[in-house]
């Protein structure tokens, strides 16, 4: 894998534990978890990252000499083995924790998880994109597990809609990402005007997490891809635009964080400037000290093994603590706690990581 891409997935990880880290200290200012919140934006980026490297993993299976199906089949059974294996054991691992904490030590378990066999079983087929209900309540953050399948379930078919529209009109590469954003507004407006509220598209709503309103997340994802391998990837004063885009992107994040129907926008907005941070990373990684991009790509190596103990290093961690002590100021816990959260999910990942390459 480029290493630039490695280090954009060290980025992405390093915001999905910021934004968790302090979820679970009762008491802590608002002002500190509106600073964190951000981070969850890194999934909108690991989406990003996922449609770029996607189209590429497609169009090795296409150069073979077979039919579609065979192919679609290839690539549908290598994306689930890549996942699955240490998901269900997470899936395991959640339900046996979670039913010791809650029913033999009457404890409150640090994440509410149910033990409904339907979802279960939707996630172990990674297919929890669909279920309405449970769709983050078998594993922490299985919610980014079941859209990012339901995508690569999409692909092909994306693959064979870009390049139809591309052949006809060159810069439909541009809208077919808003285009998917018009759509995932109708679909969720259909349900805004059923219901007479918004609501239902708030943060951490099941059509805010849903692959309706991430998939104009991938998409662009996939135009950088098209855009890349047609015409290269430049941009005259990237950096500036860079700067100017995050500035709007966070400006939009912080004014409209309570509005339902703002949600919709969210994802195509904040991937305007990770466009720009990913041709940045492209075309001046070398330029970056070699601190700096030691430890994004270090970081990003971890990423998907770090996605699954960031859970245990912030949230589950923090529980403990204020389990074991009593917490009078949550504010300075939560400063003392930040680096040792990141220690913690850093040395987790690491076995974590070569045991899923043992899986695969």
């Amino acid at each position: 894998m480029k290493t630039y891409i490695t280090a954009l997935k060290g980025i992405a990880i390093l915001g999905v534990i910021l934004v968790h880290a302090p979820l679970l200290i009762e008491g802590i200012s608002p002002y500190i978890m509106q600073i964190c919140k951000p981070g969850q934006l890194g999934c909108q980026l690991f989406f990003i990252i996922s449609g770029y490297l996607m189209i590429h993993s497609w169009e090795k299976l296409s150069s073979l000499s077979l039919s579609f199906c065979q192919k679609y089949w290839l690539f549908i059974r290598k994306r689930y083995f890549s996942l699955a294996p240490i998901y269900i054991i997470s899936i395991i691992f959640y339900q046996i924790l979670s039913y010791i904490s809650t029913d033999c030590l009457h404890v409150d378990f640090f994440y509410r998880i149910v033990h409904n066999p339907l979802s279960i079983i939707l996630n172990i087929f990674l297919l929890n994109g669909l279920d309405v209900l449970y769709f983050n309540r078998i594993v922490p953050g299985g919610w980014y597990i079941g859209v990012i399948m339901l995508f690569y379930i999409m692909l092909p078919f994306i693959y064979e809609l870009y390049h139809h529209l591309i052949d006809k009109l060159k810069n439909s590469i541009y809208f077919i990402p808003i285009f998917f954003t018009l759509l995932s507004f109708a679909i969720q407006a259909i349900v805004a005007l059923s219901y007479r509220t918004w609501d239902y598209s708030d943060r951490g709503t099941f059509l805010n997490y849903s692959i309706i309103n991430q998939l104009p997340c991938m998409m662009v994802g996939i135009s950088i891809a098209f855009k890349e391998k047609r015409s290269g990837l430049y941009a005259r004063r990237n950096v500036m635009k860079l700067i100017i885009t995050s500035f709007i992107a966070l400006l939009y994040y912080y004014l409209f964080r309570n509005y339902g129907l703002a949600q919709i926008f969210q994802p195509i907005i904040v991937s305007i400037p990770f466009c720009y941070l990913f041709i940045y990373m492209k075309t001046n990684f070398s330029s970056i000290p070699q601190l700096i991009a030691n430890f994004l790509t270090h970081w990003g190596e971890l990423s998907f093994a770090a996605y699954f103990t960031n859970f245990l290093g912030t949230m589950m961690f923090a529980w403990i603590i204020t389990l074991l002590f009593s917490i009078d100021r949550p504010n300075l816990l939560f400063l003392i706690l930040i680096i040792p959260m990141y220690i913690i999910t850093y040395y987790l990942a690491k076995p974590l990581n070569k045991f899923i390459k043992v899986l695969r």
